[in-house]
């Protein structure tokens, strides 16, 4: 498995904790696009969702879950 960096990891952690990108983005000092991207991109590395989205709320999903 590639190596994912620590802060795309503490972006998920983030978003985990708070569900939602937005108040992730404002505790972690980033745009929405930008912590977006981040988890874009550990979804990508993983070959699965790790977030799903209902509005307003995020929620953790798949094996992000185990």
């Amino acid at each position: 498995m590639p190596f994912r960096s620590y802060d795309t990891l503490r972006v998920f952690t983030v978003v985990a904790r708070h569900e939602s990108v937005t108040a992730a983005a404002q505790e972690l000092n980033l745009s929405k696009a930008s912590v977006s991207y981040q988890i874009r991109k550990l979804e990508d590395e993983l070959g699965f969702a790790v977030i799903r989205s209902r509005q307003p709320m995020q929620y953790l999903c798949g094996p992000s879950l185990a």
